[in-house]
Order: C-alpha cells, then sequence, then structure tokens
C-alpha cells in the first residue's frame, strides 16, 4: 500500500451533548503524525447512559514506519479489540512481569469487505501496546468493559470448566492454533424472519444459542456482515430487539470504494472520507417512544446504545438498514448478564457456517 500523508497523533471526537446516541466521525483529519480517534466520548472516556462499556476508540495508522504505539493498562477493565484493515502489532504483559507477548493480526491483503476479520481479547491485570506491523497502513476498533467486582456475576466461567485465573491474552482469526494462544472465529447466519437476514463474525462471545469460543468476564464482540441477499429487502438487524442491562456500540463502515482500503482513501484524499449519496439508517427507541429517533450513519460514524439511554433502564431497540449499499458493522458489548440472550431470541434461527465461506 503507498504511504501517501501522514495524520495528527490524537484527534478528539467528543459528544455535542452527553444524551447523543450517535457519534459523527470527524470530517478532517489534519496532516500530523496517524490518526487516534481517541474516546469518542466524554473526557475520560465515558459517556452518559453507558453502565458497562468505555474508551471506544479507532485507530488508524497511515505511516506504518512511525514510532506511535498506542497504549494502556486494564485496571478494572478488560479490552476487545477488532481489526478493520491492515497489520498490527499487539504486545502484552501481566502487570509486574518483565517480557511481553507479542502478536501479529492481519496481513496486507483484506479490505473490511472481503475475509473475515482477526480480533483480540485481553483480560483485566494487563497492560499492552498496540503497534503498526510491516508495510501496510491499518484500522481497527477497541473498546474496554469496566468490571464491577461484588455486581457482576461471573457463573458462566464454572459452567464452561474455567476460573478467573484462567483468563488470558486470545487473538481470535481463521484456521486458529490453540497452541499458540488463538481462537477461532465463529460464524453463522441469522434468519429472523420477516425481512430479517444477516451475516455474523462472533469475535469473542460468551454463552447463548451459538456457544463460546473465549471465556471473557463481560465483553462480547463481533461483525455484521450486510450481503447480497439483504441489498434486497431484508435488513441489516435482526429484527426490533433490545438487550436489556447491556451496553452496545456499532461502528459503521460502508463500501463504497469499490474494493479500496478505507484508511487508504482517507490517506489519499487529504484526510477526508468523501460520504456516500446513499446511506444507512440506525433507528434507537424504546417501549413508550420517549426515545424514538433515527440517524443516518456511514463509515467510521458510531451508534451508541447504552443500558441506561437517556435514563431508561429497560434498553432500547436498535434496527439497522442499508440502503442498498453493502454496509458493515463493527459491534462491541458489555453488561450484568453473562449469556447473551436478546429479547427476541426465540424467533431467530441461527445456522453455522464453514470458516471458508466466502463473503458474497
Amino acid at each position: 500500500m503507498a504511504q501517501g500523508k501522514t495524520f495528527v497523533r490524537t484527534v478528539e471526537n467528543r459528544l455535542q451533548d452527553p444524551r447523543d446516541l450517535v457519534v459523527r466521525r470527524p470530517d478532517v483529519f489534519k496532516e500530523g503524525e496517524n490518526v487516534y480517534v481517541s474516546n469518542f466520548l466524554t473526557r475520560d472516556g465515558y459517556a452518559t447512559g453507558l453502565k458497562h462499556l468505555v474508551k471506544l476508540s479507532v485507530g488508524m495508522f497511515m505511516n506504518p514506519e512511525s514510532q506511535l504505539k498506542i497504549e494502556g493498562g486494564l485496571e478494572g477493565h478488560e479490552l476487545g479489540l477488532q481489526l478493520l484493515e491492515g497489520r498490527i502489532r499487539v504486545r502484552c504483559r501481566k502487570e509486574g512481569d518483565a517480557d511481553y507477548q507479542e502478536f501479529l493480526m492481519g496481513d496486507d491483503t483484506h479490505n473490511v469487505f472481503s475475509g473475515w476479520k482477526e480480533a483480540f481479547y485481553l483480560p483485566e491485570g494487563y497492560e499492552y501496546e498496540i503497534l503498526p506491523a510491516g508495510q501496510v497502513r491499518a484500522l481497527f476498533f477497541k473498546g474496554e468493559a469496566m468490571l464491577h467486582p461484588g455486581r457482576d456475576n461471573y457463573s458462566h466461567l464454572k459452567d464452561l470448566g474455567k476460573t478467573e485465573r484462567d483468563l488470558a491474552p486470545a487473538h481470535v482469526k481463521a484456521n486458529a492454533r490453540p497452541e499458540k494462544g488463538e481462537y477461532e472465529i465463529k460464524r453463522y447466519v441469522v434468519d429472523g424472519g420477516a425481512g430479517f437476514k444477516r451475516t455474523i463474525q462472533a469475535s469473542f462471545i460468551v454463552g447463548g444459542p451459538t456457544g463460546t469460543n473465549v471465556p471473557t468476564k463481560k465483553v462480547v464482540g463481533g461483525i455484521t456482515y450486510h450481503q447480497k441477499w439483504m441489498r434486497s429487502g431484508n435488513s441489516d438487524s435482526e429484527g426490533p430487539h433490545r438487550h436489556p442491562d447491556w451496553d452496545e456500540a456499532y461502528l459503521f463502515v460502508q463500501n463504497t470504494l469499490g474494493g479500496k482500503w478505507l484508511v487508504d482513501a482517507i490517506a489519499e484524499n487529504d484526510g477526508q472520507l468523501v460520504e456516500a449519496e446513499a446511506i444507512g439508517t440506525q433507528s434507537i427507541y424504546n417501549r413508550d417512544r420517549s426515545i424514538n429517533e433515527s440517524f443516518k450513519v456511514g463509515s467510521l460514524d458510531l451508534a451508541l446504545m447504552g443500558a441506561r439511554a437517556r435514563g431508561d433502564e429497560t434498553g432500547v431497540y436498535h434496527p439497522v438498514d442499508s440502503c442498498q449499499i453493502e454496509l458493515v458493522f463493527f459491534w462491541l458489548m458489555g453488561g450484568w448478564r453473562t449469556i447473551l440472550a436478546p429479547e427476541n431470541e426465540g424467533r431467530s434461527f441461527r445456522q453455522p457456517i464453514s470458516p471458508n465461506t466466502a463473503l458474497d
């Protein structure tokens, strides 16, 4: 990939109003050194309405030769990371240890819309670094789930034959090698009936009808793909549903670049991402319609569905429609319950699909 311009070290993208439910991406990434769109939320990374998810961030390594690294520590938090494009290195170690474990993620061929995406989970008590790898740019989405000792319920770990001490760094990918700390991606088609059909990649999931691939305390993550059948009238979403006691965040990407990498398009257009003529719709509402809004969403917009959005503790419904353009959204969740169970669970059919199934 051509390197082109480099970009700013940090871009802060704040909520205009702490009650906002969708956060727009910055219009222009100014010239500087790489891009790290940090926190998206309030000054310390916490948003009104979210109980569990914090420090939601998008990273863009525009210049692979840069020495920039993103680092942090997980005291009372656990980390979920989804790689959208390119290659990155993740280095991590338990706090107090001398040596790092290192994980190489991604490749130099897949854009957001081709191939299954790699992901990474890191439990509390670790420190980490995220760095460029190789000679390609990279784009990733990460967030942390805040743990609440004494209030969270981790009984699912016992059901899995695990304890909290068994939780470890997990690299989620296709053709995983368990002896290397790698976990296999879970993939399935969801058919919710009445026009709701989609393909899911479960990056790190705990319980529910699809089982468990990565044991975690409370963070859950994956990807929803908009495929050919959806462009003929089906919704991207599982039908109107909600997750009481869970926070959820969607990061959207539209396929308007004819196979070109999103991160390259931004780099080669003076830091700007041209908006599509037809963009997706994120609807967010509750049962009594005291929350009842729809938002137009495009690439790198972020939707926030908080467990207590605008004070409502019952959860908000959050269907997505794509307006006939291929759409992907990367999602991260965190919540009180150990088993993920959307309200319409009984109305959906999940068909597991092979790791070699093409996205078409």
